[in-house]
């Protein structure tokens, strides 16, 4: 068995990909798309997971996370994007989730800002 799977973390319109260096050239826009798509190696391991958001991106995540530990994903994963070095497929949805959740507060705080009087 291989140490770590390596993916690697790509932004998309309406969602993300995560995917090894060997699955790279297959991502497509996950525009009009429902749902996620995933990729194992032999050995169970994730190397490629897409996922076009349906309702928001942390909602979605979250039902992820709660699939993927009742499926004990097996192996350990680097994410550089993420700074994930060794880590469980569930800490890598984890930390995607949360970098979405650091997002939509950030969007949230900038669009409440009131400019002031001049």
């Amino acid at each position: 068995m291989k140490n770590r799977v390596r993916l690697h973390f790509k932004e998309d319109f309406v969602g993300f990909h995560l995917l090894s260096p060997d699955e790279e050239g297959e991502d497509s826009p996950l525009t009009g798309e429902i749902g996620h798509q995933i990729s194992e190696d032999a050995e169970g391991r994730i190397v490629g997971y897409s996922l076009a958001f349906i309702k928001d991106p942390v909602y979605d995540l979250n039902i992820c996370l709660s699939e993927a530990r009742r499926l004990n994903i097996p192996g350990r994963y680097e994410v550089p994007e993420l700074g994930l070095k060794d880590a469980t497929f569930v800490e890598v949805l984890r930390a995607v989730r949360d970098y979405y959740a650091r997002k939509l507060a950030s969007r949230a705080n900038s669009s409440s800002e009131v400019p002031a009087a001049a």
